[in-house]
């Protein structure tokens, strides 16, 4: 339903099973950008902006990834149904973020090609379990 989720996931995946891939930091940005897409389709700014109760974090002009999660799951969810999937959204940033990094930090990164694919896999993980949620795959 969101193509241009759809086609950062999809190239993705593509990328993490090339076994001749050197670098992993385009596979995570991928990742992420699937779920920015999806929250930027199912939560667009005037909307969360809009809803009850919304205010701007400090320092912010418009809503936040986690902002924007959290209004698409209030639709249909309670609170503490909440607290995990939002969790996961900052663990998959979290992630991005140390990768992305780590990559700058290497000297060598052929040493640290199967570490960085491990780690762009733990954030594929991630990126599943919230698109299952935000996309309530899983009802499906």
């Amino acid at each position: 339903h969101i193509p241009a989720a759809a086609r950062c996931y999809q190239q993705a995946l593509r990328d993490l099973g090339d076994a001749g891939r050197i670098s992993f930091r385009g596979v995570a940005n991928e990742l992420r950008a699937s779920v920015w897409e999806v929250l930027e389709q199912l939560a667009p700014d005037d909307a969360v902006m809009s809803a009850d109760g919304f205010k701007l974090e400090p320092g912010r002009s418009m809503p936040t990834q986690k902002q924007k999660a959290r209004f698409i799951l209030r639709s249909r969810l309670g609170e503490t149904a909440r607290k995990p999937p939002e969790a996961t959204l900052e663990l998959m940033e979290e992630h991005v973020a140390t990768l992305t990094r780590g990559v700058y930090d290497r000297s060598s990164a052929s040493s640290h090609i199967e570490a960085e694919r491990g780690e762009v896999q733990q954030i594929k993980m991630y990126v599943d379990t919230l698109l299952a949620e935000l996309l309530e795959i899983h009802q499906r």
